[in-house]
């Protein structure tokens, strides 16, 4: 019988965070059947944490690289792409993760958002999110 799981989850919540490295879009953890009110608490609890507006981790995850480029993809949405060597390394192409991790959106109406942004480390140094409703399936490239 395999340990049991850190984190007390549904079965496709479960399910949800095996296939995406421990990361989630809150718009997912909702779809799975969650309230934001319980995303919250297991915020406050110390059981995930947030990575970027609207994208949150498992806290017992040691931080990969993959977790990385997952994130910044989720974070950059349906309408976001990785690109540039995170994208490269997600596809098999190259062999080594860049510290980086590079996103285009579409410009926002008005320029409000810029077209390309580059997410380092933890944190997404770009003020606004297009939201965070992205598909469970491998960032595109």
């Amino acid at each position: 019988m395999p340990p049991p799981s850190p984190v007390r989850s549904p079965v496709p919540l479960r399910d949800l965070l095996l296939a995406q490295d421990g990361v989630l879009s809150a718009a997912q953890a909702r779809a799975t059947g969650l309230s934001r009110q319980s995303v919250r608490r297991r915020v406050a609890r110390g059981e995930w944490v947030d990575l970027h507006p609207g994208v949150l981790a498992e806290a017992t995850r040691v931080p990969t690289a993959a977790m990385r480029v997952r994130a910044a993809a989720l974070w950059a949405g349906p309408s976001g792409l990785v690109h540039g060597p995170a994208a490269a390394c997600w596809s098999g192409m190259i062999d080594r993760w860049p510290r980086d991790v590079g996103v285009t959106l579409p410009a926002a109406p008005g320029g409000s958002r810029p077209a390309a942004s580059r997410c380092g480390g933890a944190t997404c140094p770009v003020p606004t999110g297009p939201g965070s409703g992205a598909s469970p399936s491998p960032p595109r490239t």
